[in-house]
């Protein structure tokens, strides 16, 4: 097979079909920010109680709408005169035109949200404003390149409160669902490119380093470039047909693997190559032995890996299941990419194509072979020292082990997702600081009509409960916030505050009164929304959705009204938020052991032993677990983050265990092909000191590529860099060279057991693997 790769006519095929590749991947590239879906909401499975009780939801809703919140705070109240230039305000934002982002004309703000009225609902201390607008979920989840439907309104309107007159030291906010999803979708614009230069010009810097040529870099790059292609190209298509869902995360994630593994795999293969040229006199011989050697190990790799993502299949969180056929696919790409596009670039040249290493030109005499100095005296030192060697290391690793788990994973509200804060997360403390923080988003409690009344007296009592009342359809021509749960009136006397029929003010609580002082009859509260027996209660919590005191809220709710009605569904933003946490904390459980158990798998396939495979295992889980308690440490002291998502340690497991085990694999494939003529001691001696450049060389790639996750300014993104960046260093430099390459010499022929290997007189193995064979 490596001779039929390197044929002329086979090679210019290879480089006809990555050009194709390169040109529809690029643009496919391009738009895949077009199809990305961020809202939280959609990744949680079907049978989440939450989705269960947002499908409910609907037959209550006249339609599926986004709140956007307009809002400011001042530190004097509000007079009236103020009040009403905000309710006039509020008309002109209406009335605000803007491009429908569904289907291209000129539309009003107030006509895009179905709304005839605009209010400006002060707060109960006078110190605040809120201009509630709905925004219909189809225009919010329209995308166009580079923008978004929720984005284009928030833009819209930000850009309108800027020539706002508001009172001295106010500062108007877009807040609310609407904003703070504007906010997030804006965090990842124009950060793909940032993260594509940042993360080659990483690797650039690393291969010059190593190769000490100018030359060599730019077809390892190049590579790179069309192994990115290749997977945009296929993940673009799958989720423009909703196949699996991509967001931002998965996209920066997705690439910097491809780079990394990319170059890694071509590290692997440009070291064989190197090699077989001080053996050859023709490249293209060179580049046979090279792919006969490296091959395996490369693909053993790949495959490796590719079982580790596969397992997120088994996450009950849709972005999480896609990652996993989205990082494949970029794992297939590099793999692809490194056997056969790399190949053909470095045989471009025929007969000459030695130059590729200008200045330092492998030779075919043994003068110019490379000594390995210093990897050589690592394996020394190994060898002389090894049992104290890996039982050192090992103790080293479970010390930090033990931090673990201090490590916090509860969940992050999202004033804390965004490392440099935004617009929406000023504006969301607004509302928390001045209004019923859960009343734009409520939970909503589905019961049976018969049960309502009794239900909601009984939550109206829990702790962190504001209020609680049945939703109503809302009367035709009232602005957005007046029915259902509602939000809090003007003052009474405001100007813009609501008169009865006679002109007089509204009462204490906002309601008209009549000559009595009574509230009016047309101002009663409208009777509950009925559906098929059914009333939806809108619960109003003290605290935002997504603070975790709310989910706290949620749990409770849900414990009351399932003993009640044991069909209840209770479900909205904060519920939402608690199911993801929850799920995301279960995929631990149902993800990792499957990952294991196909690692194991294919290490036994590899190394066809159960002693070496065990091992490897063991080794990378205890340099998983001290990678999360030297985390925890930086992460809870020394940076004083607010704690983690509860994804982060699956994602680091995944990607540590998978990623990080590829050194290992590299080594003990290299200490199997030795041990055929030499002993175990040997073997591994030798290994470590002909892998040992380009194995750390890949493992610093790797680390950097992932450090360079940490530009996207989301928590996530930078807890996953330095979790993945340091695991991947301590499996580089510590697990490899000291704890595997330790244990391996000082366990010897036992390593490969139940293999019994023993050696003949010529030094080749002679073993009942081999008979077979």
């Amino acid at each position: 097979m490596p001779k039929l790769l390197t044929r002329l006519p086979i090679r210019l095929v290879f480089l006809a079909v990555w050009l194709v590749i390169l040109a529809f991947g690029g643009m496919a590239q391009g738009k895949l920010s077009s199809v990305q879906e961020n809202d939280s909401a959609s990744f949680l499975s079907a049978d989440a109680e939450s989705t269960r009780a947002a499908a409910a939801a609907q037959e209550f809703l006249e339609a599926d709408t986004i709140p956007v919140l307009v809002t400011g705070a001042s530190d004097q109240e509000l007079t009236k005169e103020e009040i009403g230039q905000f309710q006039e305000f509020a008309q002109t934002l209406f009335d605000t035109e803007i491009t429908d982002p569904t289907t291209g004309d000129k539309v009003t703000i107030g006509e895009l949200s179905k709304a005839e009225k605009a209010a400006a609902i002060p707060s109960e201390d006078l110190k605040a404003i809120l201009i509630p607008l709905d925004v219909p979920k189809k225009v919010a989840d329209a995308r166009g390149e580079g923008t978004s439907g929720i984005g284009t309104v928030v833009d819209a309107l930000r850009s309108a409160i800027k020539d706002a007159d508001v009172p001295a030291g106010m500062e108007l906010h877009v807040a609310g669902p609407g904003g703070y999803i504007a906010d997030l979708v804006g965090a990842f614009g124009g950060v793909d490119l940032l993260l594509l230069l940042v993360a080659l010009g990483v690797v650039a810097v690393i291969l010059l380093i190593v190769y000490r040529s100018p030359i060599l870099p730019i077809a390892v790059l190049a590579t790179d470039l069309f192994a990115l292609c290749g997977a945009a190209l296929l993940v673009y298509q799958l989720a423009a047909n909703e196949i699996l869902t991509l967001d931002g995360q998965s996209q920066g994630i997705m690439s910097i693997l491809v780079i990394g593994a990319t170059t890694d795999y071509s590290l692997l293969l440009v070291a064989r190559y190197r090699e077989a040229l001080s053996e050859h006199e023709l490249p293209r011989d060179a580049m046979v032995a090279a792919l006969k050697g490296a091959t395996p190990a490369i693909v053993a790799s790949g495959a490796t890996v590719i079982v580790g993502l596969l397992a997120l299949l088994l996450s009950g969180l849709s972005a999480t299941r896609s990652l996993g056929p989205i990082a494949t696919i970029g794992i297939v790409a590099a793999l692809l990419a490194a056997l056969t596009l790399l190949p053909a670039l470095l045989l471009i040249l025929g007969k000459r194509s030695r130059r590729f290493f200008w200045p330092s030109i492998p030779r075919t005499d043994s003068e110019h072979r490379e000594k390995h100095r210093l990897w050589s005296a690592v394996a020394r030192f190994v060898a002389r020292r090894d049992r104290m060697v890996w039982i050192g290391t090992a103790l080293l690793l479970i010390t930090a082990s033990a931090l673990a788990p201090t490590f916090k994973a509860n969940g992050t509200s999202d004033s804390d997702i965004l490392i440099r804060g935004s617009d929406a997360v000023s504006g969301n403390q607004v509302l928390e600081d001045h209004f019923p923080a859960g009343a734009v988003q409520p939970v909503q409690v589905i019961v049976t009509e018969d049960e309502a009344s009794s239900v909601a007296d009984a939550i109206a009592d829990l702790d962190g409960v504001e209020d609680v009342k049945p939703y109503a359809d809302v009367p035709e021509g009232m602005p957005p916030g007046a029915g259902g749960q509602g939000e809090q009136g003007p003052p009474p006397d405001a100007e813009g505050a609501p008169t009865d029929a006679e002109g007089a003010p509204a009462d204490a609580e906002g309601a008209p009164a009549d000559a009595e002082g009574a509230p009016s009859e047309e101002q009663a509260p409208p009777e509950p929304k009925v559906v098929d027996g059914k009333v939806m209660l809108e619960v109003a919590t003290e605290h935002l959705p997504d603070d975790p005191r709310s989910w706290d809220v949620v749990n409770t709710v849900r414990s009351v009204a399932h003993e009640a009605d044991s069909d209840a569904l209770v479900g909205g933003a904060a519920a939402e938020k608690l199911d993801t946490r929850d799920t995301a904390r279960a995929d631990i459980w149902r993800v990792v052991p499957i990952t294991l158990l196909g690692i194991f798998i294919m290490l036994i396939i590899l190394l066809r032993s159960l002693a070496a495979p065990l091992m490897l295992i063991v080794a990378n889980c205890l340099s998983f677990l001290a990678t999360m308690g030297l985390a925890a440490l930086a992460f809870n002291h020394l940076l004083d983050l607010p704690g983690a998502d509860p994804s982060v340690p699956l994602y680091g497991f995944v990607f540590l265990v998978a990623l990080g085990i590829d050194y290992t694999i590299f080594l003990m494939t290299r200490v199997r092909e030795e041990s055929m003529h030499h002993p175990t001691k040997e073997a591994l001696r030798k290994a470590l000191a002909t892998t040992g450049g380009v194995i750390t060389s890949a493992g610093l790639v790797l680390a950097a590529t992932f450090a360079v996750l940490s530009v996207i300014p989301l928590l996530f993104m930078l807890q996953l860099a330095v979790i993945v960046a340091l695991g991947v260093l301590i499996d580089t430099f510590i697990v490899r060279t000291l704890l595997v390459g330790g244990f391996t010499h000082d366990v010897a022929e036992w390593i490969w057991w139940p293999a019994k290997r023993r050696h003949n007189s010529d030094g080749d193995v002679a073993d009942k693997e081999r008979e077979t064979a």
